[in-house]
Order: C-alpha cells, then sequence, then structure tokens
C-alpha cells in the first residue's frame, strides 16, 4: 500500500489499533481506503508492483489469519457506523451476510455454514467497543491513550 501524504493530511492516519500485531488484527488498509472513498479520493490498483510470500503456512495458520481478518472488518465497519456513518451499511451487510455465511450450503443443509467466520466478524463489531474513536481522525484511541485527550 502506497499512500500519498496529501492524502493522509486530509483523511487521518492509518489506525494502530487495526493490523497486524494491533489488538483489533486486521483491516487497517480496509479502512483508510474506506476513509479515502468517503472523503471522495481515487484509488489505483496497480497490478505491476507485487510482493511474494514464500513460505508454506499450515491450514491452521490460515484459518488463524481469516478469523483476524474478519474480526478486523467487523470492528472496522462498527467504526464507522459508530461515527454515524449510514453508507457502512451497505458494506457491512455485504461482509457480514454475504462473505462470513455459505448460504448454498445452509439451503443444502450442510456444513460448513461459515457459523465461526460469522462469529468473528460479530466479534470485532463488538470488541469495536473497547475503544473511543478519535472523530477527527477517524481512528480508534489506542488503550494507553484512552485516559488522556484524543
Amino acid at each position: 500500500l502506497a499512500v500519498r501524504t496529501d492524502a493522509l493530511r486530509r483523511v487521518g492516519p492509518m489506525d494502530e489499533v487495526l493490523g497486524a500485531g494491533a489488538p483489533l488484527k486486521s483491516c487497517e488498509d480496509g479502512d483508510l481506503e474506506y476513509r479515502f472513498l468517503r472523503a471522495g479520493l481515487g484509488i489505483l490498483d496497480a497490478p505491476e508492483p507485487a510482493v511474494l510470500h514464500y513460505g508454506f503456512r499450515s491450514w491452521a495458520e490460515l484459518k488463524t489469519l481469516s478469523r483476524g481478518a474478519l474480526l478486523g472488518c467487523g470492528a472496522t465497519c462498527m467504526k464507522h457506523l459508530r461515527m454515524g456513518d449510514p453508507a457502512i451499511v451497505s458494506t457491512l451487510l455485504f461482509l457480514w451476510f454475504g462473505r462470513t455465511v455459505r448460504w448454498r450450503n445452509v439451503a443444502r443443509l450442510r456444513r460448513p455454514v461459515g457459523a465461526s467466520l460469522f462469529y468473528q466478524f460479530a466479534r470485532g463489531m463488538a470488541l469495536s467497543f473497547k475503544y473511543r474513536i478519535d472523530r477527527r481522525a477517524g481512528t480508534y484511541v489506542p488503550k494507553q491513550n484512552q485516559s488522556g485527550r484524543a
């Protein structure tokens, strides 16, 4: 992800409570992209630069990563909902019901139906309430800053 400095000044910084190694696990880039789009800024998806990740991840690691990704998505959606942004509702419904639940399996009464993914998304939404939001920056306030001013 490459971002122009003037764009960050306009929409606020990356949210340090979201992302790898952070309490809410993931979606820092998705959050920033959403804020760019809501501010009327464009996003360019350039296929030329590429990052190759060498090494095999086990299925257990992939499962953990996907759960963390959905937790972060839920927290991101709830942050924007808490800030009063009605446009996030369509994204929330798409991710929550369209991406986590496997409707074909539900209709056939087969497993997996996506219950654990649905749970992680909902868990991210609930964990959102553990953090205050700096509305000016559009970011969560990290726990160590919760007692001070945001």
